[in-house]
């Protein structure tokens, strides 16, 4: 963080207080993203948004992964983690209904799988994954599922 332990005390009680406002922020940045688009956004443009493809947005990811991390041995985390990606996909799901028909509960996972794996490369090796080879594989999975993007090539 860049900070002294004294600085980190001097606002926080304890370690759980620390993890709860790093928490809070996580699910801030990524909240503050999807409601800055406009009301008819696909939900391509939602989960794009969702990317760490920028400084603000990779340290989000890392919080995000390292929730994932402690969610494995953490029950607090595991709930927190639940809670969010749950909170997610319910608003992915919701945007998407429209634009994937049928199939959306099935393409939602996948385009949240895809998102997730994007994001973690590109948190892992950001030199690697740009902006914009994040948002090409993430157009890939898209065409992949969404209906239009499939009957233009059969």
């Amino acid at each position: 963080m860049g900070a002294t332990t004294g600085i980190v005390t001097h606002h926080f009680i304890d370690r759980a207080e620390l993890v709860e406002a790093a928490l809070a922020h996580a699910r801030h940045a990524m909240l503050e993203r999807a409601l800055a688009l406009p009301p008819d956004s696909t939900a391509l443009d939602l989960l794009t948004a969702t990317l760490p493809t920028d400084a603000h947005m990779v340290r989000s990811w890392r919080v995000w992964l390292s929730i994932r991390a402690a969610a494995l041995h953490d029950p607090e985390m595991e709930r927190f983690h639940r809670e969010m990606y749950d909170e997610w996909r319910r608003a992915i799901e919701l945007t998407a209904r429209r634009d994937l028909g049928d199939a959306t509960h099935v393409s939602v996972d996948h385009l949240m799988a895809v998102v997730d794996g994007i994001a973690l490369r590109a948190t892992l090796d950001p030199g690697a994954w740009p902006a914009a080879r994040q948002h090409a594989h993430l157009v890939m999975a898209w065409d992949a599922v969404h209906p239009a993007a499939r009957a233009s090539t059969t």
